[in-house]
């Protein structure tokens, strides 16, 4: 019986697989593109009627003179 035997050859190949798959380099996790910054701006109420949600656009709710972003 030799080292050199087909099963011997077969578990030899698995080995170095599973070796090289646990310590080959591992590639990094993209993560999305943040939404853009909204610049500080002064609203009016007539400034505020796009902003409903209609059309893709976000939506800005006032209360008491401050401007959430829903």
């Amino acid at each position: 019986m030799s080292i050199a035997s087909p099963i011997n050859l077969i578990l030899l190949s698995v080995f170095a697989i599973l070796v090289y798959m646990q310590l080959r380099p591992k590639t990094p996790a993209t993560l999305p593109k943040p939404p853009a910054p909204v610049v500080f701006r002064t609203f009016t109420p007539k400034a505020l009627l796009p902003f409903n949600g209609t059309e893709d656009q976000p939506v800005y709710l006032a209360v008491r003179g401050r401007v959430f972003d829903v």
